[in-house]
């Protein structure tokens, strides 16, 4: 995982300075790098914390340990996508009217990749202390 994260990581940097210092499409490269960046942070500092917390409580094996992550990264998808839904048939709902009316597509697009990471990281959060 931290592989993927630190991927994230570094493809959010570069679209950032693709973006902003060789003026390549600024407007796609910051929505790219608002979407990466938090992800990758955020999936490097949890992972980093899952493994430390793993560390030190050793009286959970790994077999319980893989299936407890496994069911919380399950719980935390689906909560995902279901929010996601609502978020899209909000937006949809709401995109006629004049409060959303000058929004545009790339605009959605990044809002939309922070909200998605944003809401999973923290479903992840929530359901590790639950579960």
């Amino acid at each position: 995982m931290k592989r993927l994260f630190s991927l994230l990581l570094a493809a959010g940097s570069l679209a950032l300075f693709a973006g902003l210092a060789l003026h390549y499409e600024p407007r796609v490269m910051l929505g790219i790098a608002l979407g990466c960046i938090p992800t990758g942070l955020l999936g490097l500092a949890l992972s980093f914390l899952i493994q430390y917390l793993a560390a030190h409580r050793p009286e959970l094996n790994t077999t319980d340990s893989d299936e407890r992550l496994a069911f919380i990264n399950h719980r935390a998808s689906a909560f995902t996508v279901q929010a996601m839904f609502a978020y899209l048939c909000l937006y949809t709902v709401l995109s006629p009217t004049a409060w959303l009316h000058g929004l545009s597509h790339t605009a959605v697009g990044s809002i939309s990749l922070v909200f998605l990471s944003v809401v999973y990281l923290t479903a992840i959060a929530v359901f590790s202390r639950i579960y």
